[in-house]
């Protein structure tokens, strides 16, 4: 649920807990979180004019990930990433 959207978007979660992977409809949000990390991919490297393989631009992890270890693999990503949140920021 969207809390608010300005000046930075914030939002209300549900988690799930580890083990309940399984449940309906997770595998489902795991994919679209996986789609939108790839769209923030491409995004940074356009944004930074960054020169980068395929592999890296399209990670093959995230099609073998389980919901629980995407959420690791996704937060992972964005750790002291204060540059890419700026720029995020500034294009919204």
């Amino acid at each position: 649920r969207v809390v608010k959207e300005k000046p930075v978007l914030v939002c209300e979660v549900e988690t799930v807990p580890e083990q309940d992977h399984d449940m309906p409809g997770v595998a489902d949000l795991a994919s679209e979180v996986a789609q939108l990390l790839r769209d923030t991919i491409r995004l940074n490297v356009k944004m930074q004019n960054l020169s980068v393989d395929n592999e890296q631009m399209e990670p093959k992890e995230l099609d073998d990930l389980s919901p629980s270890e995407l959420s690791y693999w996704v937060a992972s990503f964005f750790q002291d990433v204060k540059l890419l949140q700026q720029n995020l920021l500034e294009e919204a």
